[in-house]
C-alpha cells in the first residue's frame, strides 16, 4: 500500500541499520527555539518526536484509561497541556509550534524534577502530567521503569540525533 506524501513514516535503512525519517529536519527551527527557551537539548526533543509520532504532526492516539487523547508531534495530552497553561482547543495541539512548545515545556519540567536523569524524565513524559499528578515515573521492583521499552527507544533516538550534529 502506497502512503500519501503527507503521512510521515519511519524509514529504516537496512544497510548500516541507520534511522531516517522523511521529515526529521522539517521542524528544526521550531525545535531549536523550544530547545533554547526551555534549555532542553534539541536532539532530545527530536528523539521524543521520533518515538511519539515519527514526525507526523497529525498523529493522534486516544488514551481510554485517561479519557483523553494525545495530539501531534510530541503526542501531548490535552489535559496535560491545560495543566501547563494551554488555553486552546484540542485541535490547536496539532499546530507544530504549539505542540513542540508544550511538549518541550513538559520535558523541561521533568528534567528539572528528576535532576536531569534522562530515564526518569522520559518515563514521566510518557506517563503525562497533571495538577493532580505532577510528576510520575513508576518503577518495577527490579528498578526498571514500567515503560522501559519507551525510555530505551527514546534514548536510542537521542544518540542517533546527537551523532547527526
Amino acid at each position: 500500500m502506497v502512503q500519501k506524501a503527507s503521512v510521515l513514516t519511519l524509514v529504516l535503512c537496512i544497510a548500516g541499520a541507520s534511522m531516517v525519517w522523511a521529515s526529521e529536519n522539517k521542524y528544526n527551527n521550531l525545535i531549536d527555539r523550544a530547545a533554547t527557551a526551555f534549555e532542553v537539548p534539541a536532539a532530545l526533543i527530536k528523539a521524543v518526536i521520533a518515538k511519539e509520532s515519527s514526525f507526523d504532526e497529525k498523529a493522534y492516539r486516544f488514551e481510554s484509561k485517561l479519557n483523553d487523547a494525545s495530539h501531534g508531534l510530541m503526542q501531548v495530552l490535552y489535559h496535560t497541556a491545560i495543566a501547563l497553561g494551554f488555553e486552546g482547543k484540542p485541535d490547536d495541539l496539532y499546530k507544530p509550534d504549539v505542540n513542540i512548545y508544550y511538549g518541550t515545556m513538559l520535558l523541561s519540567i521533568n528534567l528539572k524534577c528528576s535532576k536531569n536523569n534522562l530515564g526518569v524524565a522520559l518515563s514521566a513524559y510518557n506517563v503525562g502530567w497533571s495538577g493532580k499528578r505532577p510528576f510520575d515515573a513508576k518503577r518495577k521492583k527490579d528498578g526498571s521503569f514500567f515503560n522501559q521499552d519507551y525510555v530505551n527507544k527514546v534514548l536510542e533516538y537521542y544518540k542517533y540525533f546527537l551523532e547527526k550534529k
